[in-house]
């Protein structure tokens, strides 16, 4: 497995009786990331890689709807638990979007002024900026995972329990 940043757990409690099969939460999950805009592909019967495509990253504008667009690659695996499936996501959020205020204070106060600004800035600021944008992608990764492992749950709770023997 390649090395992430962050990951994101979701488990999927539901009775045994209606516990979807973890190869159907898998086919779930690779519709609805490709609904959020990313490619997917199959990496194993439980597994899905997946790669925003460059059109959410050009169609992003900042608002409070979460977004893959700040993650440059992901990796999600569905395996059991007791309580049911468990959605793991492995992601890499976009570290160079970190630079695009650094790029924007050099052209407001010009190169050679933006020095003295920059000299502060690059140290604590950029810190800071890094955590903002990295806490945002994670925030935005763990609400859309969140959201589809709660729209499994809840369509598979209403399926009535299955019964041994019945057709």
């Amino acid at each position: 497995m390649t090395s992430y940043l962050f990951r994101t757990t979701h488990v999927i409690c539901l009775d045994p009786v209606q516990r979807p099969d973890l190869r159907d939460v898998t086919d779930w999950l690779e519709r609805a990331v490709r609904l959020e805009g990313a490619e997917v592909k199959r990496g194993g019967e439980r597994s899905l890689d997946f790669r925003p495509s460059v059109g959410a990253l050009v169609s992003f504008r900042p608002s409070w709807e979460p977004t893959l667009a700040l993650v440059s690659r992901g990796e999600i695996e569905v395996d059991s638990t007791d309580a049911g499936p468990r959605i793991t996501v492995y992601l890499q959020p976009r570290s160079w979007l970190a630079l695009i205020p650094l790029i924007q204070i050099s052209l407001v106060f010009g190169v050679a002024g933006a020095n003295g600004v920059l000299r502060w800035g690059a140290g604590l600021g950029g810190l800071l900026l890094v955590g903002l944008i990295f806490g945002w992608a994670w925030v935005n990764a763990q609400d859309i995972f969140g959201r589809i492992a709660e729209e499994i749950r809840l369509s598979h709770a209403k399926i009535p329990p299955r019964r041994n023997g019945a057709a």
